[in-house]
Parts: structure tokens; sequence; C-alpha cells
């Protein structure tokens, strides 16, 4: 589905301005900022701020992820993972057809790829994932690579993947997007976020902010969303 969305009015003329939750489609949408505990706490529990209830938690104390109120853009909230053990579970799993459109605004750490979403949490085949980590960002299916992109580590970016039934693309910030084909399932079960299993392949970075949306993005949609997402972090 696609939808094109202007700037509705506030009743006194003056122009409201866009969030992601004015799209009809938003399924998923994480914003750091709302966690709202000490720096340096552990994470627990990050909530969905779509309204579907794809809310992350985690009662492993050592599998909890680290809040940083100014390590994000402009000195705003993140959430911290090691790399080594750190990762949220989907509270209830949840089932997503193709096309869907993912943003992710994340800082990469250099020591490999790792992986930010994935499909069964069991770290057994079929899985359809995202990775990020050190200068890779890339979209695979059971290991085969559909598309991949050079990402600097260290650094702020938002990542955009977007995935149809044919299709999958991946952009950095406003750059070109990279696509390439699959002829794999319509269906992503997504239980997990942030690593590929319990003890494999954890992700290595910041992430400050999540949005997924069911559709493949229409160029309308996708500069409102990255407006968004340019006046919210600085990207």
């Amino acid at each position: 589905m696609k939808f094109s969305f202007g700037f509705d009015f506030d009743g006194v003329g003056s122009p409201a301005v866009f969030t992601p939750a004015a799209n009809p489609n938003l399924v998923l949408w994480l914003k750091a900022n709302t966690i709202g505990v000490a720096d340096g706490a552990a994470v627990t529990a990050w909530a969905d701020q779509s309204g579907a209830g794809h809310n992350l938690v985690q009662s492993t104390g050592t599998s909890q992820p680290a809040y940083r109120t100014t390590g994000g853009p402009l000195s705003k909230p993140c959430v911290d993972f090691d790399g080594s053990s750190d990762f949220l579970d989907f509270s209830a799993a949840w089932n997503q057809v193709v096309p869907f459109t993912v943003y992710v605004v994340a800082k990469t750490e250099a020591t490999g790829t790792k992986v930010f979403m994935d499909r069964n949490g069991a770290g057994t085949a079929p899985a359809i994932y995202f990775a990020l980590g050190g200068t890779n960002a890339a979209l695979y299916w059971n290991g085969t690579t559909i598309v991949n992109n050079v990402a600097s580590p260290n650094a702020w970016h938002i990542f955009r993947f977007r995935l149809t039934s044919s299709t999958g693309g991946l952009r950095l910030n406003n750059g070109a997007e990279s696509t390439g084909s699959h002829s794999q399932s319509a269906l992503a079960q997504w239980s997990r976020m942030f690593a590929f299993s319990a003890a494999l392949q954890q992700y290595d970075g910041q992430i400050a902010e999540v949005i997924l949306v069911h559709e493949s993005i229409s160029a309308p949609n996708d500069a409102l969303i990255m407006a968004y997402l340019n006046r919210e972090h600085g990207l």
C-alpha cells in the first residue's frame, strides 16, 4: 500500500509538524528518548510507540543494553549494545508480510557484521534479517546477501532497508539506494532484535530510533520520514 501525506493544520492556521504516527502503515516505532531511565542504567524494556504493541523486553541482566542520556545525535538519548551479550526480544513474536520499509538511526562499531533484526530468534534458517556493523550494512536471506552497502563505523547514519516480494533495497542517509533481487517467502516473523541468537552476532553499537512501515515506501512518504529524522537527529 502507498499513501501520501501532507501536513495537517492545528485549527489555528499553523501547519502541524509531521511525525511517523501520521503514517497509517506504521507498525513499529522505537524512540530512545521515551525509555526515560538514568544514564548508564540497564534497559529492561523498550516500548513500541506505533500503537501496535510490538514492545521489546529483556529480563536477563547480563543481556540488557545500557541507556545513554546524551550519547545519541544532537546529544539526545540512545541505547548502547555491547556486541557480546546484549539483545532484546519482542514480548510476543509477530508476523510481517512484505512490502515493508525500516529506518534505523544507528552508530555501528568497527567489529564486523552483527544482526539488527531477526526473523525467528533461534539462529536457524529460514531467516531474513538486516545486519549493521563495522563498515557494512546488509539485507540477508538464509545467509545469502540480497544487497549490501558501505557505512562508515563510529558515525551516526540513517539506514533504510526496504523489502518487496521480489526485491530488497538498502540506502544510507540520503544517498542512492542499492538494490538486489530474491525469490523467498513474503513473510517475516520477528521475535528478536540486535542479535541472531542468544549467543550469536549480537549488534555492536548505539541505536537512537527505529521506524517500520508496512509499505514499499513511496517518494512523498519517504521524504516526510527523512525530514522528520533529519530534524530530530540532525543527520
